[in-house]
């Protein structure tokens, strides 16, 4: 139990400023960096599921997919009860930072569709 008058250390709670500080800066650069990323432009490829792990925040998935033979790999929740390991889906990727992807786990691949150009699709129309 801790006395009536009992005030924090002030190096303590200003240590405590700085580091929620610098977390809330550094996801919010994170988002600014993906939306700069997909401004440029767009493509699509074929992704493919290939983890689902735990973490503290719900299960997770790893993805990869490649774009002009360079293989790159992405993770996001699991979602839409998504085939993991080996699902299809869709993924778009950023056409000037290729690393910069997201995967749509409510759009799985057809089964007629094998492969695509090594630079992606520009749409998704008549897929």
């Amino acid at each position: 139990m801790l006395p009536e008058n009992y005030q924090p250390s002030r190096p303590l709670v200003i240590i405590s400023i700085i580091i929620l500080s610098s977390f809330v800066i550094y996801i919010i650069s994170q988002n600014v960096m993906r939306k700069d990323a997909f401004s440029s432009g767009a493509r699509y490829t074929i992704g493919y599921t290939k983890d689902k792990y735990l973490t503290t925040n719900g299960w997770n998935i790893k993805y990869s997919y490649k774009v002009n033979g360079v293989e790159y790999e992405g993770s996001t929740r699991h979602t839409h009860n998504s085939i993991v390991p080996k699902g299809r889906y869709w993924v778009k990727f950023s056409i000037d930072k290729p690393s910069v992807s997201k995967i749509f786990q409510d759009r799985p691949i057809p089964s007629n569709i094998e492969s695509l150009p090594p630079e992606g699709v520009v749409s998704l129309r008549n897929r």
